[in-house]
Parts: structure tokens; C-alpha cells; sequence
């Protein structure tokens, strides 16, 4: 109605506020040993699979990636039978890599780096931990988000510690998966 003082103040403007994801680029490189033909994606729904619709790229001979997207999620590298460790040509299937935000390589290590972050750990703190408890600690100026054991400069004692310690990290998952595996496969009941 015309002239209804309830109404005087109302306004026909309004803000609409939206959010488009930014389009970022990507680089890196997966080393478990370096690794040929990972997959590397946006993981949006966060479960650590990759998803139809979820952009992806793969590693290339030397286990380096570059991809761009606009979709939020963090980076997750997985590998298949065709995944393979150029170092020993072996074939490196069922392994999940992660790293934190702005890490240069996905390794082992930066996989427990990004679990203890986000278990509350400062990442100065996760670092120290893991280089204590892998042996690490001796090998000068690590950084574990962007460390790379075939680099320039790396002298192979320090090569072949990092990348035994990988491997260390990556026995222990696989043996902690199959215990996890197989109890859940085994129906009998205990009381």
C-alpha cells in the first residue's frame, strides 16, 4: 500500500556474493624412487580416490606433473600397475601419496607430513619428528616438501637413505593395509 510506513526503508538493491574457484597450475613430481605414470588429482570430495569429473593429469617419464584446475580440493597422487620406479623399473601399484599445500614433491615422507599436520603439529614440529624417527635428520638442509633424492647435489649416501626410508614408510602402510584388510575379511567371531 502507498504511504504504509512499514515500508518506506525498503530497498530494491541487494549484493549477491559468489565464489569462483580461482584456475591454479600445478607442478610437482612423485617419488617413491621417481614414479612414471601416477596419476595426479583434485581430490574435491576428499576420500583419497580419484572420481569421475575430478581433473587429473599423469606423471611423466622423469615423475613430474603439471596441472591446472579451477576445482578445491587437496592434490592426491595414486598408482597402478602401469606406475612404474624409473630408478628400478619395478611396476609401483596401490600406493596413495599426499603432501601439504605448496609441497614440491609427493613422497612417503610427505604423506606422514601432511597426516601429522593435520593431526595438529606445527609443520616445523611434523618435519623434526620425522626426520628423527626415519634417520633423516644427518642430511643437510632437508626440507621434506621439497626434497628430491635424484636432484643435483645429492650425494648417494644421503640418496640412498632417503629413498631406504621411503621405503621403510611405505612396508609398514602396506603391511598396516593387509592386517587392516584381512580382519575385516574374516567374518569368525571371538568371545
Amino acid at each position: 500500500p502507498v504511504g504504509d510506513p512499514d515500508l518506506q526503508d525498503v530497498s530494491d538493491t541487494f549484493a549477491l556474493n559468489v565464489s569462483v574457484p580461482q584456475t591454479e597450475t600445478y607442478t610437482g613430481m612423485a617419488i617413491d624412487g621417481p614414479l612414471a605414470n601416477a596419476r595426479v588429482f583434485v581430490d574435491i570430495d576428499g576420500d583419497e580416490v580419484w572420481d569421475q569429473g575430478e581433473h587429473h593429469t599423469f606423471t611423466d617419464a622423469n615423475a613430474e606433473f603439471s596441472l591446472t584446475s579451477n576445482q578445491v580440493g587437496d592434490l592426491v597422487v595414486t598408482t597402478t600397475a602401469e606406475t612404474i620406479d624409473t630408478l628400478s623399473g619395478v611396476s609401483v601399484s596401490g600406493l596413495t601419496l599426499k603432501a601439504p599445500k605448496g609441497a614440491a614433491v609427493f613422497s612417503p615422507m610427505t604423506t606422514l607430513l601432511a597426516d601429522l599436520e593435520a593431526d595438529g603439529l606445527s609443520r616445523a614440529d611434523a618435519q623434526a619428528k620425522i626426520k628423527t624417527a626415519m634417520g633423516l635428520s644427518d642430511i643437510t638442509d632437508l626440507d621434506l616438501m621439497t626434497f628430491n633424492p635424484m636432484g643435483q647435489g645429492v650425494s648417494t649416501a644421503d640418496q640412498a637413505k632417503y629413498l631406504n626410508a621411503n621405503a621403510q614408510v611405505v612396508g609398514a602402510l602396506k603391511t598396516l593395509a593387509s592386517l587392516v584388510e584381512s580382519s575385516s575379511s574374516d567374518s569368525s567371531v571371538t568371545e
